[in-house]
């Protein structure tokens, strides 16, 4: 008894005593913020943007300025007598370079189409983490939550035990049950002692799990808020498999993703065939060259030189490098193809699944009220027959048992539709929050 009491004692939650709880929401919003592979999505974004800024700069020109200085030794041609002398002489020359590309069959502008898909894909893709991490905090959330409420039941169980046992001990002292049904009820007692240990334990990794998910240190406290009520349901009207798909293959971030990868495989593959187009470039040129003197202004007003000039530039031969590349990214849009029928496919599948699981949960959410109002009623029937001598304490004991399963499938149920019926939310409205 003493060590029943001291093990209540002991199990008293560390949430219980914190001073606020969180709701799912408020998890999954913290989870948001600290979860290291959310953070790596924002710096993805920050990359493609980058990217796309760096496409949009290939249109600038390219400039490039110059300036050299030196001494000329040996035989060489003097600037003067544009003869050649033995003599050494300093020599320098400052200039700018500037070239603008003019034409490459639209590989720039396809370029900068491309990134800004990419940098569109990868707000997408920090959503679809976000929906991932949101879905396995939701998953861990109510497997807490069923946890603990087993871990209540498995309580009740053990209370229920214990005052069998003190029936059992007087019963026995008025000669109105043997020894043997005193041992029998001793050892269901220390077996439900166990089962709650090992319930607790059960708490405590579940707890860790959602912890981790978070991103909240072993030692830190968390309080979740458990306002479900398992013999109740909210009121739901189930939506049809064919217009919770239209819906979701608009907002999922999944599906946005893919079609925006087939978009930018084809930009991808346009930028490939500009390979094949010949280059149009302008430059233009300004320099100034001097000799055994220093630099000055006069220098560079007398000896100052410009070129202007458009070029074109074709290639013919590249060992086959850029046909077989224009061809691989061919067929990487027919396999993003086939990647999207099947994303939808499977879409479908997951959808048609929860829509089924939260209906048939409505129904066995019923069926399991019913059993438990008949366990419920069997158990004090037994309980009254036990007293009177009717039936063995084997009996009582699996009538007891049937009562605390039958209870523990309904909050299996209730947390199960709760589950579901977030699914739901999700593909209609393409967020967990």
């Amino acid at each position: 008894m003493k060590r029943f009491l001291l093990l209540l004692l002991l199990s008293v939650p560390v949430f219980l005593l914190a001073q606020s709880a969180m709701s799912l929401d408020d998890c999954i919003r913290l989870a948001y913020k600290q979860n290291p592979a959310v953070r790596n999505g924002v710096i993805g974004i920050k990359e493609t943007k980058a990217d796309y800024i760096a496409s949009v700069g290939a249109f600038l020109p390219h400039i490039v300025v110059n300036a050299e200085t030196g001494k000329r030794f040996g035989r060489s041609l003097d600037p003067d007598t544009n003869g050649y002398t033995s003599e050494s002489f300093e020599e320098g020359t400052v200039g700018l370079d500037m070239t603008l590309s003019l034409f490459e069959g639209f590989s720039r502008i396809n370029q900068v189409r491309f990134r800004k898909m990419n940098k569109e894909r990868s707000d997408w893709e920090l959503k679809e983490k976000q929906n991932e991490l949101a879905y396995l905090v939701t998953d861990a959330y109510y497997k807490l939550i069923l946890e603990r409420k087993l871990l209540d039941l498995a309580l009740e169980q053990s209370r229920l035990s214990e005052r069998y046992l003190k029936q059992t001990e007087v019963f026995v002292e008025l000669g109105l049950k043997s020894a043997s049904d005193l041992q029998e009820v001793k050892a269901r007692r220390e077996g439900d002692i166990y089962r709650y240990q090992s319930r607790e334990n059960s708490s405590r990794i579940a707890l860790l799990h959602l912890k981790q998910l978070m991103n909240i240190q072993p030692g830190d406290t968390l309080a979740i808020l458990d306002t479900i009520t398992a013999s109740q349901l909210p009121p739901y009207s189930v939506s049809t498999v064919e217009t919770l798909y239209a819906q979701s293959i608009e907002i999922l971030p999944s599906i946005r993703m893919i079609d925006l990868k087939q978009k930018a495989a084809h930009k991808e593959y346009a930028i490939a065939g500009g390979a094949f187009s010949p280059s149009v470039f302008a430059r233009f040129t300004v320099g100034s060259n001097y000799y055994n003197t220093a630099f000055s202004a006069r220098q560079l007003r007398d000896n100052i030189g410009k070129y202007v000039g458009v070029g074109i530039s074709f290639p013919l031969l590249s060992g086959l490098q850029r046909l077989t590349n224009q061809r691989k990214l061919k067929l990487n849009m027919y396999r993003l193809k086939n990647e999207e029928e099947l994303e939808k496919q499977q879409l479908y599948t997951d959808i048609e699944q929860t829509l089924l699981s939260l209906h048939t949960g409505y129904s066995e959410h019923q069926q399991a009220l019913s059993q438990l109002d008949a366990e419920t009623l069997v158990l004090k029937e037994s309980e009254r027959k036990w007293e009177e001598g009717l039936i063995s304490v084997f009996q009582l004991m699996e009538a007891r048992n049937r009562f605390i399963a039958a209870k523990a499938e309904l909050v299996r149920v209730r947390l199960q539709i709760e589950m579901m019926m977030k699914l739901e939310k999700y593909y209609r409205q393409g967020t967990f929050l």
